[in-house]
């Protein structure tokens, strides 16, 4: 059902704009039916499939997102499996590819209204989404700038460098 929605998205001419995906989950309140949870915007780009020719939905790969790609696989995450959770220095839980805490995950939600219509309380239900922390990271870059540094300082110091366009602060 998500690619068919993708696909409709694309068709209704949403190709190389930014648009908003969709993520269909059951409810167990709606006794089994479906319904859309608004996740943050991302790129489509158009692409030939060689069986159908048909335009599928590609990731914008710009360099941010390349930096925060290598960010997770070489230094917050490497070879960590998708429930990874570990205590970090200050005692609380880091979650993740890019080692989310709770309440950076959630006020970086509420900030950028990258989840709309969400409630408080399933907000957690993402945050072992490597995509989404991703995504969300990519968004906290953009609107915060190089204060963004102060999230992930650590693997930043240790050789990653800031990403492509940001000072160190």
């Amino acid at each position: 059902m998500k690619q068919k929605i993708k696909n409709w998205l694309v068709s209704v001419g949403m190709v190389g704009v930014m648009s908003i995906a969709v993520l269909i989950s059951p409810s167990s309140s709606t006794a089994g039916l479906q319904y859309f949870k608004p996740l943050i915007p991302f790129n489509y780009a158009q692409t030939q499939d060689s069986q159908e020719n048909s335009r599928l939905p590609l990731r914008d790969l710009s360099p941010l997102r390349k930096w925060l790609d290598r960010l997770a696989e070489e230094f917050e995450c490497p070879g960590c499996a998708s429930n990874y959770k570990r205590i970090d220095s200050n005692g609380k839980y880091s979650y993740g590819c890019l080692q989310f805490q709770e309440a950076t995950f959630k006020a970086a939600i509420r900030r950028n209204k990258a989840l709309v219509g969400v409630e408080d309380n399933e907000l957690m239900n993402y945050i072992y989404d490597c995509e989404f922390q991703k995504d969300l990271a990519e968004i906290m870059w953009q609107s915060e700038g190089a204060s963004a540094y102060y999230h992930w300082r650590t693997s930043i110091d240790r050789g990653l460098g800031m990403p492509p366009g940001y000072t160190h602060p």
